[in-house]
């Protein structure tokens, strides 16, 4: 599988239809009370995906931390990779955009499970409207430092040092890291976060993107301006939103529903 900065599809190339849009999962391999009702959520949006026959697109912060080890995958994991190989196995794509927790993803799950891995963004075409999908790190005023950060993690260098050491050393870096940077604190729409990322959002639509959609900050947002969209995902931690496209509307929607 070719990896590219970003992906360009043909009009109506290949992509069936729904198109389903999430972010900000972060899958854990805590498996806290909040962890395994998170799941439950997940895998019944999962099954309505399935049952579609659709496309899915994950948007940054699938997990809370992967890190490709050849064939290694963390005990409490193991049932998320064989829910995505379900899908896979169901004729039904997946295109996956990096995000700041998530970026080593390239290998397993690209190679063996047949994901779409993209670094940045993807960019395509469906029924004439004009996409663009990314996480959105590293794009707020005061990220300047992370964007230097975010050179320095994706290098190769960095990216084999970390080989050095045994595979459940590193998940428990990369959790403990995770949990420390991120607070638990339900984000609100009373932020100046929210409101960059949507001045930024309005600003590609204005360059031609109809629908121009992040994830990354974890508080659903979704503006429709004539025939263009600007959305903020939400997550799956407090929110559990999502956006579908049916070819012809975007609609940004709270999944409820369990199995």
């Amino acid at each position: 599988m070719k990896i590219d900065n970003h992906l360009s599809l043909e009009n109506n190339s290949n992509l069936k239809l729904p198109l389903y849009f999430i972010s900000d999962t972060h899958i854990s391999t805590i498996l806290s009370e909040h962890e395994i009702e998170k799941r439950k959520k997940l895998f019944s949006f999962f099954e309505e995906v399935i049952k579609t026959k659709g496309t899915l697109f994950l948007l940054g912060d699938f997990f809370d931390f992967w890190y490709n080890y050849g064939d290694y995958i963390p005990k409490n994991l193991i049932e998320i990779v064989e829910y995505l190989k379900k899908i896979i196995n169901s004729g039904i794509e997946i295109h996956y955009v990096a995000g700041n927790h998530d970026y080593w993803i390239d290998g397993l799950l690209t190679k063996k499970y047949g994901i779409n891995f993209y670094p940045d963004k993807i960019e395509f075409l469906n029924n004439n409207n004009k996409f663009l999908l990314l996480h959105g790190d590293g794009l707020l005023k005061e990220d300047y430092k992370y964007r230097i950060l975010k050179k320095v993690l994706r290098s190769k260098i960095i990216i084999n040092l970390f080989k050095l050491f045994p595979a459940p050393s590193i998940y428990k870096i990369g959790e403990k890291v995770s949990n420390v940077n991120r607070r638990y604190i339900k984000p609100t729409e009373d932020s100046k976060e929210i409101d960059e990322m949507v001045n930024y959002l309005k600003k590609k639509n204005n360059e031609g993107y109809n629908v121009a959609m992040m994830g990354h900050v974890h508080y659903p947002k979704f503006e429709k301006i004539n025939d263009k969209y600007s959305v903020i995902l939400g997550d799956w931690l407090f929110y559990m939103t999502y956006a579908i496209w049916d070819g012809k509307e975007l609609s940004h929607l709270e999944w409820k529903n369990n199995i």
